[in-house]
């Protein structure tokens, strides 16, 4: 009866169309996959530059920040002539004026001037001091 079955099966040609769309279809997935596969490999050397590039630069921006902070009650006090207390007052009010002001410049960068023009006019702003 096995092979009626087997013999039956070849004879047939819808079921034989049938095996041979199968076949066809699943490599056309499997082409499907190594495509996502490789585009995924892409991707992830992409998002890992930008990773490092991302952490770079707040690195930097960290350096900068906290070393203009560190020195600026020198400054205050050697070269302006201000006294200990107001130096150390007018550094903190820099600090604290520096943290409340970035939800301001949230919302307009946000609903205003977009993702894009936001990071680049800051980088410049940052660049020239």
């Amino acid at each position: 009866m096995n092979e009626e079955r087997d013999v039956q099966s070849v004879v047939n040609p819808t079921n034989s169309i049938k095996d041979l769309t199968k076949f066809l279809n699943k490599t056309e997935e499997q082409k499907e996959n190594e495509e996502e596969e490789e585009n995924f490999k892409k991707n992830k050397k992409r998002f890992w530059i930008s990773v490092s590039l991302l952490m770079i630069y707040t690195f930097l921006q960290a350096y900068a920040y906290y070393g203009l902070t560190s020195i600026l009650t020198l400054y205050f006090n050697t070269y302006l002539g201000f006294s200990s207390e107001s130096s150390v007052s007018i550094v903190h009010y820099f600090l604290s004026s520096t943290f409340f002001f970035a939800i301001p410049g949230a919302l307009i960068s946000d609903s205003q001037i977009g993702k894009f023009w936001t990071i680049t006019i800051g980088s410049i702003l940052w660049l020239r001091g």
